[in-house]
């Protein structure tokens, strides 16, 4: 299973890096929660969004 962590941007377009492991993904939403002001978040292939420890549509 591939996850795609979504990076907002105000000034450039959407940017998507996909990882093979959630614990990879989360670690990068972490830093990138973080270190930037727009909130980035986790998708499944099933385009369920990782919110809290739960899958939500």
């Amino acid at each position: 299973m591939l996850f795609a962590l979504i990076m907002p941007a105000t000034d450039s377009p959407v940017k998507v890096h996909q990882f093979k492991k959630l614990d990879a993904a989360l670690t990068a939403c972490d830093f990138y929660n973080y270190k930037a002001g727009s909130r980035h978040y986790i998708l499944n292939e099933e385009g369920k969004e990782y919110y809290e420890d739960f899958w939500i549509d």
